[in-house]
């Protein structure tokens, strides 16, 4: 008997896994959390930073950070040291 279902397996570029971006976020969405981030570290020069944060992990993590960040003393030193700490993690990771 002829087997009838064929499984399809599609491999993926190297590196497409660990490339994943948030691209696809609603600019005013990102301004406005951007902004935010200003406001409450008080660091306008970090604006484009922190777009490019959001866009790379999401809002949801950004916020996620935001709020363990007020624990300590210079929560926007906790904060980039949280986001420094993910990105050395996410060049390291092997799929």
């Amino acid at each position: 008997m002829k087997n009838l279902h064929k499984i399809e397996i599609k491999q993926l570029p190297i590196g497409s896994l660990n490339n994943r971006s948030y691209k696809h976020l609603p600019i005013d969405l990102v301004n406005d959390l951007a902004r935010e981030l200003v406001k409450e570290y008080s660091n306008p020069d970090f604006y484009k930073w922190y777009c490019g944060v959001i866009y790379q992990f999401s809002p949801n993590k950004v916020h996620e950070w935001r709020v363990r960040a007020k624990d300590g003393d210079t929560p926007a030193k906790l904060f980039s040291k949280y986001v420094k700490d993910a990105r050395q993690y996410k060049d390291k990771r092997v799929f």
